[in-house]
């Protein structure tokens, strides 16, 4: 079970490489890939029989005793029995769209069954945080320098990625980059620029808590500018060029949050004029950069479209506010059409109506307080970015479809999962 862990953890990050070299490299058919495309779905419902099978041979079915004092799981099984039930009972349809939209929807939470009693994610959490920053780590050292020299051509080659430097086409070949206005976006090994953006944004974080106590006492100036500069500024440069505003001013505000807590005290000694000088070079500094890519990061048309789907989608729930249709919105819509309400608890609203995103807030603010009575009793810095990263998320899915990328949600929730597992009192078998 471990390994099956680790190797699921390592390979989410590169799902897009492999559904490429699948699909364009030796010309798998349709039908395989269809297979093919879930094979993480897959392996969360084995792990998920694999559990309830034990919890089975433990209680019995008798769930007042296994989910004791459990509101997580009470609320998630809720959510989930609920949009099942929406999903395939009024249609009694299987097909493509109902499984992605279910997959997108619901899919991550039905994870946490899985992650929270599986014995194995919570005794090796730690390894499990290394697999994922080495999973990040190699990506940067093989993908950043081909982006950088400018020959993105050699990833047809050498990675089996579309030729062309193009938009996202659903069931095509993924190109290495974005093109938006002659601008090619890096979106890394995943299938857009914001879900790469989202990916490396959240787990910044979770690496920024764990090297923060690997390093609380070691005082060498080489160690932090090794462990925390150096993947900091990789993580700004890999950001600017896929030209997301969402994640690169989110990561800012928590920068500036963090310096002024953290060196509260040093601050304090620093002259006023010196402490203004700083400032004024770094809004000049990011202002420039802002100013050179300005057709991207200042693309008026981007801010206005999202501001026209919002309202789109407001008079879509007002038309309709029990529940509009299955994949009428968001990632699983390009089967039929392409909607993107750019907000991804609008998007629930759209699909399943109210009483659906009230259940799925119900399910977030329970991790909230689980991770932030985990933040009062362990005071450390890795549960605390942690909680920043879960947050972060939260914040970017009122600006983009940040749930929709795999790699983020299942490797996000998987880590939460198991780090209140560890923590928190629960039922065990």
């Amino acid at each position: 079970m471990k390994k099956l862990l680790i190797i699921f953890t390592a390979l989410l990050p590169f799902h897009a490489l492999m559904i490429n070299f699948l699909k364009c490299k030796i010309w798998v058919g349709e039908n395989i890939m269809n297979i093919a495309r879930f094979w993480k779905e897959f392996i969360i419902i084995g792990l998920t029989i694999w559990v309830l099978f034990n919890l089975y041979k433990r209680y019995k079915l008798n769930l007042n005793k296994a989910l004791k004092n459990n509101y997580l799981v009470w609320t998630t099984l809720t959510f989930i029995i609920i949009s099942f039930a929406y999903i395939f009972l009024p249609y009694f349809d299987v097909n493509l769209a109902n499984i992605l939209w279910f997959k997108y929807d619901v899919f991550f939470l039905l994870a946490l069954i899985a992650w929270l009693y599986l014995v194995s994610a919570r005794e090796n959490f730690n390894l499990l945080l290394k697999t994922v920053f080495f999973s990040i780590a190699l990506m940067i050292v093989i993908f950043l320098p081909i982006y950088l020299s400018g020959h993105i051509e050699i990833m047809t080659t050498l990675f089996w990625y579309s030729s062309e430097v193009s938009t996202y086409k659903a069931n095509a070949c993924t190109a290495f980059a974005q093109n938006v206005n002659g601008h090619a976006r890096f979106q890394w090994t995943l299938g857009w620029p914001i879900r790469f953006s989202v990916f490396l944004t959240v787990f910044f974080f979770v690496y920024l808590g764990y090297i923060l106590d690997y390093l609380k006492n070691k005082k060498s100036a080489i160690n932090y500018s090794l462990y925390i500069g150096l993947p900091t500024l990789v993580y700004l440069v890999s950001i600017f060029y896929a030209y997301t505003k969402t994640s690169l001013l989110w990561f800012l505000l928590w920068a500036i949050l963090f310096v002024l807590i953290a060196f509260r005290d040093k601050l304090k000694q620093i002259p006023k004029k010196i402490y203004l000088w700083w400032w004024a070079l770094f809004i000049g500094a990011l202002g420039s950069l802002v100013w050179i890519k300005r057709d991207l990061f200042l693309h008026i048309g981007s801010t206005l479209n999202r501001v026209e789907n919002l309202e789109h989608s407001f008079h879509m729930w007002r038309y309709n506010p029990v529940w509009y249709g299955l994949w009428i919105a968001g990632p699983a819509s390009v089967v039929e059409q392409r909607f993107w309400p750019e907000n991804w608890f609008i998007q629930i609203l759209l699909e399943q109506s109210f009483v659906w995103l009230a259940f799925f807030i119900w399910v977030l603010s329970i991790i909230w307080v689980y991770l932030w009575r985990i933040i009062k009793k362990r005071k450390d810095y890795l549960s605390v970015w942690i909680f920043v990263a879960f947050i972060s998320l939260l914040i970017m899915a009122n600006l983009t479809h940040a749930f929709e990328e795999a790699a983020t949600s299942y490797t996000l929730f998987l880590l939460i999962w198991a780090f209140i597992a560890r923590n928190l009192k629960f039922s065990k078998y």
